[in-house]
């Protein structure tokens, strides 16, 4: 008859061969199928169609108008009735580089009734300024800020997917740890059904009591339970992880070193931080933003002074059509200046607008040094992890060693098996220590990896 121990390892090691899951599969599959990611493309999407809807102050505009007037000249009596049409056709087009706007407009007027007459007008105006939104500063500051937009949603959004990922990941790690931890379970109920096949054959033999053998039932049901409630917890994290990635089956197991260890030396780890951090990069460029604001609010308070220069062309004839008789050209040359008196607005949303630089850059300076504070507090972290981890190493060996110690002494009518079961659970409770600080260990490096920005490639 086949030993009941050997039954039980044939039962643990039939199970269904499981797909494997690494962790760049894992965020691979992740960023292909979670709505998360999906969200964010959109979201910069929105932001690149704002900087481009941003440049077009240097589309053409169109007009048109019609207008029809009846009067009567009662004061002179010119006329008794008199119908005026007029018909007015525009295009208009400002020019970012330089601030300038150019404009053009056709005209034509006809009058009936008791005065027959028509009038053609076409005027081609051109406005440059010299002083205030000289070189369209002004003009440009939507479409400048635009695109400072895009490259802090570029950054940001790095930001945001490796914050999500850090979540996702420990729960890949978790999935890892539920595996060693059935895996440690395992190999203790196989423990504890060969010493209840032991210890039956003893009593059996009347070398041992009726109560070696209900210790050694009662320890391969407790051994049976914790193997039951590993294998509960595997499942419930197989499940989650199934819909996180959309998959349906969830035979699959996380192929991870759970005790890889990782080195985590930065120099300088202060200027690193301060240097590299995309935290530091999106103050940066929120600054930049604000001081291309103070560019146009400074330039806001200068005088109005621009260049003007126009040509137009008006001809008469008897009829509406009659256009071309009496070509009248003429150009003009003229400078326009408006000087605000006081200007008190705009003076205090200059000097607002430079505390807020000031502001942002004291608000940078506490942020990275709370990632500083945090990063050097992880680091110290996970070397005081790999300490345990050794400790826990130190541990499973001196278990190991007193279970066998223990095994030879029963073995030999000179042990309990009170004591067996007491060693091997301090085995298996050593085991699991060094599992769930892996664990903690792999999560704590994950959180430092984020706090330098180097979780992502």
């Amino acid at each position: 008859m086949m030993k009941y121990s050997t039954i039980l390892f044939l039962f643990l090691s039939s199970s269904v061969v499981s797909q494997t899951l690494d962790r760049d599969d894992f965020i691979d599959r992740l960023v292909d199928v979670h709505p998360f990611f999906q969200e964010q493309e959109l979201a910069s999407k929105i932001k690149r169609i704002d900087r481009d809807y941003a440049f077009t102050t240097d589309e053409w505009t169109l007009g048109a108008n019609s207008k029809y007037k009846n009067e009567n000249d009662s004061i002179s009596s010119t006329y008794n009735d008199l119908n005026t049409h007029t018909l007015s056709l525009s295009a208009s087009k400002n020019f970012s580089d330089n601030g300038s706007s150019l404009s053009l407009t056709q005209t034509w007027t006809e009058k009936s009734q008791d005065i027959e007459s028509s009038n053609k007008k076409f005027s081609l105006d051109y406005s440059v300024p010299l002083w205030k939104n000289r070189n369209g500063i002004n003009m440009r500051m939507d479409a400048d800020i635009a695109s400072i937009d895009v490259l802090i949603d570029r950054i940001d959004k790095k930001e945001k997917r490796e914050s999500f990922l850090l979540e996702k990941l420990k729960k890949f790690v978790d999935l890892a740890y539920a595996q060693e931890q059935k895996s440690i379970n395992e190999q203790h109920l196989i423990l504890a059904a060969e010493n209840l096949e032991l210890t039956k054959k003893k009593y059996e033999a009347s070398i041992v009591d009726r109560v070696d053998v209900l210790l050694q039932e009662e320890s391969f049901i407790k051994s049976k339970q914790q193997l039951l409630q590993s294998e509960q917890d595997l499942i419930l994290l197989q499940h989650e992880i199934a819909v996180l990635l959309d998959l349906e089956k969830t035979e699959f197991t996380a192929e991870f070193d759970l005790f890889e260890q990782h080195s985590t030396t930065i120099v300088d780890l202060k200027g690193y931080i301060f240097g590299n951090s995309r935290v530091g990069k999106i103050a940066d460029l929120n600054e930049q933003i604000l001081r291309r604001q103070q560019l146009s609010l400074n330039n806001k308070l200068r005088p109005e002074l621009d260049f003007n220069l126009g040509f137009s062309s008006e001809s008469n004839g008897t009829t509406y059509l009659n256009v071309l008789q009496g070509f009248n050209p003429a150009i003009t040359l003229g400078l326009d200046l408006k000087y605000p008196l006081g200007n008190t607005k705009s003076i205090s949303s200059v000097a607002k607008n430079q505390v807020s630089i000031d502001r942002l850059e004291q608000q940078k300076q506490d942020q990275l040094l709370s990632i500083y504070l945090q990063a050097k507090v992880l680091r110290e972290k996970i070397t005081l992890l790999s300490e345990m981890m050794d400790s826990n190493r130190a541990q499973i060996d001196i278990s190991k060693e007193r279970t066998s110690q223990e095994k030879y002494r029963y073995a030999n009518s000179q042990g309990q098996a009170s004591l067996i079961i007491s060693s091997q659970n301090n085995e298996q409770s050593a085991l699991l220590s060094l599992a769930k600080t892996a664990k903690n260990y792999q999560k704590t490096v994950l959180d430092y990896m984020a706090a330098v920005d180097k979780l992502l490639p």
